[in-house]
């Protein structure tokens, strides 16, 4: 299945700086419903590629400081343990 183009706006809006409640807002998603909806995209398999593929590739702006690698780290740690756990 591929992504819905709110998913892949998610997934540019995330790298501009790395929270995902503004990313998915400014993707369009409710804000009344934004903690669900990241919680969501955020055990999504195609968004988290999608997410890593824009990381590495540099198609987004990547900023070193630790505070940014720890925002990408938590956001994608839920995938890895459930990737490890061999949860589909």
């Amino acid at each position: 299945m591929k992504m819905t183009p709110k998913q892949n706006r998610f997934c540019i809006e995330f790298g501009k700086d790395f929270d995902p409640l503004e990313a998915a807002i400014r993707a369009g998603y409710s804000p009344g419903t934004v903690s669900r909806t990241v919680l969501a995209l955020s055990t999504n398999q195609k968004v988290l590629d999608k997410v890593r593929e824009l990381y590495y590739t540099r198609h987004i702006d990547i900023q070193t400081t630790e505070g940014t690698l720890a925002q990408v780290s938590v956001f994608t740690e839920r995938f890895e343990r459930k990737e490890e756990a061999g949860i589909k």
